[in-house]
This record gives structure tokens, sequence and C-alpha cells, in this order.
């Protein structure tokens, strides 16, 4: 251990040394399941996205390596939500547009049957 670019001596004691260990040994744990929740959240969030998009004609696509989180929202050419498509966005956010554009997709559908001629 360096202070003012000269060497310091380090002493720590032997139950310091266990807590620290103890610590660490937590730590690493929690980081693992954290990272192991999010996978599975990442997945569940692509399921349901998937899901979201074949309703209204669109398609999510991967982009870039399998640790990517990136993926495109593509609609084809011409169909009413084509402008809505996205390149290389998160899939929280693809999530987001989809629920979006759902609730739009519901608003119309209400306000033709209660406004526009409706039982």
């Amino acid at each position: 251990m360096y202070s003012d670019g000269k060497p310091r001596k380090l002493s720590v004691e032997a139950s310091e040394m266990d807590a620290l260990a103890e610590a660490w040994t937590a730590y690493k744990a929690d980081l693992l399941a954290s990272v192991e929740a999010e996978k599975q959240r990442l997945i569940s969030v692509l399921e349901e996205a998937t899901k979201l998009a074949e309703v209204i004609g669109g398609s999510i696509f991967p982009v870039g390596d399998s640790k990517n989180v990136f993926y495109d929202l593509t609609f084809p050419p011409c169909q009413q939500w084509c402008h809505c498509s996205m390149t290389y966005a998160h899939i929280d956010l693809i999530v987001e547009r989809l629920q979006n554009i759902h609730a739009d997709i519901e608003r119309e559908q209400y306000m033709e049957h209660h406004y526009i001629g409706g039982d």
C-alpha cells in the first residue's frame, strides 16, 4: 500500500480479515443472484414483447451478440404501425412502445364503439 508515494505498512487483525472475507463472499453471492434475476427478468420481458408485437403484426430481432439486450422492432412497410419501428433499442423500451401502441388501439376501439355509431 502506498501513501504520498511512499510504501506504508498495513496490519490487519485476523478477526478483521475474517469479517472482510465473509463480507466479500456475501457480496459475490448477492451479485451472482442479482445477475441471474436480471437474466430471468429480461427473458420474461422479451417473451412479453414478442407476444405484444405479434398481435399487431410486428417482429422482434436480436441485435449484436447473445449477451446484448438490444433488439430491432419492425413492422411491415405500409402497415399501420410501421412508423413505430425501433432499431437497436433496449428491450424495456420496446415493451413500453408496444404497450403504448396497444393502449392506442384500445382507445381507438373504445371511441369507435361509443362515439362513432357504436351501440
